[in-house]
């Protein structure tokens, strides 16, 4: 029982949930009462904004809506099963390239007094990685290995893919299969700038899932075969809700944001760039 009050103290003391909590209030203040006279139109515009901006907020921030919002986006590509890099890689159907797409970086980290990853390009880097030498097991030809990703709005002092340099050096890739796109600050300009620098064929794409849809269509628009390398999943699978999924987090607006930024993203993009 504890436990339980805990969690809900939290999940309402913090945001987003304190953000409910205080729309809740507002829209209780705002209510229309028996003893007032009826209210219409615009005078009963702020309660309606008040309930609803609770309820919005309140349905983003828990994991099955979340959930709702991103499975569709991740699911759309199958995950490569374990030795699944050997069917890809039938006769005669090698890849070029294996392309690691960036994800945001941290402006001098004090761990390391230098810029750094974060966690996602982090897990994209780690995971395409151990594709890459997959694939130099299983072809003859050797891959390259692509990163891409400049500095977003010049924040930072290098480019992502030079970080991503860093990690692939540190972990034993060899320099001379290294290619880096440091310039793109979009998903179309990484695309853009893959398949006009270095001419790939067929690549390995590897990005978050639920990142992958837009990701695919930006590189096919350019004419480059795509096998979709999806990782960095991000809803639970096989796994029953309780109470504590229904209960308003940081996270769950979180995953809620990164969702709505794709398909608002996947919008934009056949509107900018048909």
């Amino acid at each position: 029982m504890i436990v339980i009050l805990s969690k809900l103290i939290s999940a309402f003391l913090l945001p987003p949930g304190v953000f409910v909590l205080l729309f809740g209030w507002v829209a209780w203040l705002l209510r229309p009462r028996p003893t007032q006279p009826t209210v219409k139109g615009p005078q009963k515009l702020p309660f309606l904004l008040s309930c609803g901006g609770a309820a919005f907020l309140y349905l983003l921030s828990t994991e099955p809506v979340s959930d709702v919002l991103l499975k569709p986006l991740e699911d759309r590509y199958t995950p490569l099963p374990a030795g699944g890099v050997e069917q890809v890689l039938t006769k005669g159907a090698f890849v070029d390239a294996v392309v690691i797409l960036g994800g945001g970086t941290v402006t001098q980290s004090p761990e390391k007094g230098l810029d750094d990853l974060r966690e996602e390009p982090l897990k994209r880097l780690q995971f395409g990685v151990r594709i890459y030498r997959e694939v130099k097991k299983v072809q003859r030809l050797q891959p390259f290995l692509i990163l891409t990703g400049g500095r977003v709005f010049d924040v930072g002092q290098e480019a992502e893919a030079s970080l991503m340099v860093r990690y692939a050096l540190e972990w034993g890739v060899d320099p001379g299969s290294i290619l880096l796109d440091p310039d793109s600050r979009t998903t179309w300009q990484n695309a853009q700038n893959v398949a006009s620098q270095f001419h790939p064929r067929r690549i390995l794409l590897v990005t978050s899932a639920y990142h992958m849809p837009r990701a695919v269509w930006c590189f096919s628009r350019q004419g480059v075969e795509v096998v979709p390398v999806p990782t960095d999943y991000k809803v639970n699978r096989g796994v029953a809700y309780d109470l504590e999924s229904y209960l308003p987090t940081l996270n769950g607006f979180q995953h809620s944001r990164k969702a709505l930024h794709e398909y608002l993203g996947a919008i934009l993009y056949r509107v900018v760039y048909r």
